[in-house]
């Protein structure tokens, strides 16, 4: 016989008899399945049915990359079947999944093959009102955001989120030819940054920075964000328009394992509305019956380790936080699985980060959710890959609970209305302070609010007004890939250069085309392509080249490359007397070194040029653009002559002191370098 439990749950902050009747009974069994709160929890004890299942799991192992192929690495992975194998001398480690994916060789394990296994499912779920929810986790550069997007400009290179755009449409269509069917899309965008939710669908503040959202629970509504935008879209090209204005708001930056580093975790959310009977007429009240449902499609960052990645300053604060909240989703699925095998009482913490607060519904609530494991098979990602293998073994185990969402919303606003008729009486008896309960006032009349949606064509005028509004924070913040390209006339795929400066109001100003046909040359000579003025700048500085794809520079430098695919740009240094760096690096007389996209290119003591590649990343904004007073002057310094004889010498002092005093010498060195 099961023993019986009973909690009273607080409603806000306040104990239960200061909430006006604002709270709930959670009842729990020992020996039998608990449900911590969820939504699906409440309407199956409501007697809604619900499908219980599994989540879904898959793992795929993409190509060996340049970095990869240059340390020579081994093959440590293998696939057979739903089986993957972590190849090992003394006891190779075996995992079972759903399903599996070998994408280590060209035409296996390819994106329509994934799109035909678990976006279709996601879609046809979708359509009949099931919340879905797919998220992609593993190491950074395992290859999460090409599955999640896809990348390059061939349609079978497109990932998950653009399939399903696809997929969705022509279910529209489809369902549109009949009279009595129309089906509605709305969709969000948001991002995780250092433990800060932004909406990337938001138009950029005065000060040129993103608005920071606030995340909430309510009993009946779930988790949700507080002012994210949900853009409502006609067509697929309103879709993908919006789409393509979230990726460059998305922070991004370069580490030495991946050259496009997710630097924030994404969620990219599709609300589906399907209506079934007439539509109504004048202001007739929309009675038509309605299925909704939420697509949630979430590219997480990847975890690194500072070794490997070599980060420093804010990149290295931005892995700590993404691996802190992946180390807070690992302990959440510890605890979901220990309930799920044997009743474990520990609630799991969601609340303890962002990114399980956000995925609270999709992991314990009413989701069908399937994990997207991508890993390295490089001998050298041994670790990170069966990880990441293990995280996902764990992840299978843990049941969901999908509720089909039929129409519900007129008695939705009457649980709100009657809250808030509960929590005015509290009020003016004085049982509950009069700030709190305004603010809970306010936040329960804007939820009615959006339940009480306008009509779709008046929402999608609003959402035209609001993209306008983006376009023009985009012009007035940063450089636009196409604006640039029906300016100057040049192809859209062409590379080019824009200035970095001090001041804000400078950078960004001027543009450098690089030439396709022949050689971009550059000093202070009237002969270079680009003429350079300032001290020091000789006749001919540098010279900038565009390789084929297909058949490299043997001779450039390609150490510290991660991309699979090396950019077709080059630079050579031609002089010797002034200096060309590229991201702090120097380069000897003679020396070619393959660019990437986003690289700083440091030309004498003044010029500082960051490169742009088309379609390999995010247009610059201007914070991009904006120099550190002291990036150029540090850069000359950690590259100069004298800067490596006096590290050489103090290094060799350092080895006859004590670990005290040589400690003190380096701290004092430290404080003089800073006052230089």
């Amino acid at each position: 016989m099961c023993s019986t439990r009973v909690v009273l749950k607080q409603f806000g902050s306040k104990p239960v008899a200061q909430c006006g009747g604002l709270w709930h009974i959670q009842i729990t069994f020992s020996g039998c399945r608990r449900w911590w709160g969820s939504p699906s929890a409440k309407r199956i004890s409501a007697g809604m049915p619900g499908t219980e299942e599994s989540i879904k799991v898959a793992v795929r192992a993409r190509p060996l990359n340049q970095r990869e192929k240059k340390l020579e690495c081994d093959i440590c992975v293998s696939m057979s079947g739903k089986t993957v194998t972590m190849l090992s001398e003394r006891n190779p480690k075996h995992f079972t999944y759903d399903y599996t994916y070998w994408s280590v060789q060209s035409g296996e394990g390819s994106q329509t093959e994934i799109f035909e296994d678990i976006g279709n499912s996601m879609l046809s779920n979708a359509i009949d009102g099931f919340n879905c929810t797919l998220f992609a986790y593993g190491q950074t550069g395992s290859g999460k955001s090409y599955t999640m997007m896809g990348g390059g400009q061939e349609e079978e290179d497109g990932g998950v989120i653009p399939r399903m755009i696809d997929g969705l449409f022509a279910e529209k269509e489809r369902l549109e030819k009949e009279s009595s069917q129309e089906l509605q899309v709305r969709i969000s965008y948001l991002e995780i940054y250092k433990e800060q939710v932004t909406d990337l669908f938001a138009a950029l503040n005065s000060r040129n920075s993103k608005a920071v959202c606030i995340c909430k629970e309510h009993p009946n509504v779930g988790v949700y964000v507080k002012g994210l935008k949900l853009m409502p879209c006609e067509t697929q090209q309103d879709v993908m328009s919006n789409l393509e204005y979230g990726l460059k708001m998305r922070t991004i930056a370069a580490t030495n394992m991946n050259q496009n580093s997710s630097r924030s975790h994404a969620v990219f959310t599709i609300v589906v509305n399907r209506l079934e009977g007439e539509r109504p007429t004048g202001k007739k009240k929309d009675e038509r019956k309605s299925l909704n449902a939420k697509i949630n499609l979430i590219d997480l960052a990847g975890s690194e380790r500072t070794s490997k990645a070599q980060t420093e300053h804010e990149r290295l604060k931005e892995g700590c936080a993404i691996n802190q909240s992946l180390s807070q989703l690992g302990l959440v699925i510890k605890m979901l699985t220990e309930q799920s095998k044997d009743g474990g009482l520990k609630a799991p913490m969601f609340r303890a980060s962002k990114l399980t607060f956000l995925l609270k519904d999709s992991l314990a609530g009413n989701s069908k959710t399937c994990m997207m494991a991508t890993i390295s098979p490089a001998s050298d990602n041994y670790d990170e890959s069966i990880s990441t293998l293990r995280f996902a073994s764990s992840v299978k185990s843990i049941k969901t609970v999908a509720v089909q969402n039929k129409n519900k919303k007129d008695q939705l606003i009457e649980n709100l209305q009657e809250e808030m008729r509960l929590l005015k009486a509290t009020m003016a008896a004085g049982g509950m302070n009069v700030a709190e309960a305004t603010e809970q006032l306010k936040e329960r009349e804007r939820l009615i609010k959006e339940q009480m949606q306008q009509d779709f064509q008046t929402e999608l005028k609003a959402a035209k007004e609001m993209t306008r509004a983006r376009e023009k924070a985009l012009e007035e913040s940063g450089l636009s890939h196409g604006h640039i390209t029906e300016a100057f006339g040049i192809t859209s795929g062409q590379p080019y250069m824009v200035n970095m400066a001090f001041d804000p109001t400078l950078a960004g100003c001027l543009i450098y085309l690089i030439q396709e046909s022949k050689p971009t040359t550059m000093g202070s000579h009237k002969d270079n392509t680009i003429v350079l003025k300032g001290p020091s700048i000789p006749d001919y500085l540098c010279r900038i080249d565009m390789v084929q794809q297909n058949a490299p520079n043997a001779s450039a430098s390609r150490s510290r490359s991660a991309s699979e695919v090396l950019s077709p740009v080059t630079l050579t240094r031609l002089s010797e007397e002034t200096r060309v760096a590229v991201n702090r690096k120097e380069l000897e007389p003679g020396q070619t070194w393959h660019l990437q996209n986003g690289d700083q290119i440091f030309l004498g003591r003044w010029h500082a040029l960051k490169l742009v590649c088309p379609g390999e990343g995010a247009a610059p904004v201007r914070d991009d653009l904006v120099l550190e007073r002291d990036e150029i002057a540090k850069s000359e310094l950690d590259n100069s002559a004298s800067w490596k004889s006096l590290q050489d010498y103090v290094t060799q002092v350092v080895r006859q002191m004590s670990n005290v005093m040589a400690s003190q010498l380096m701290d004092e060195i430290k404080i003089l370098a800073t006052q230089l």
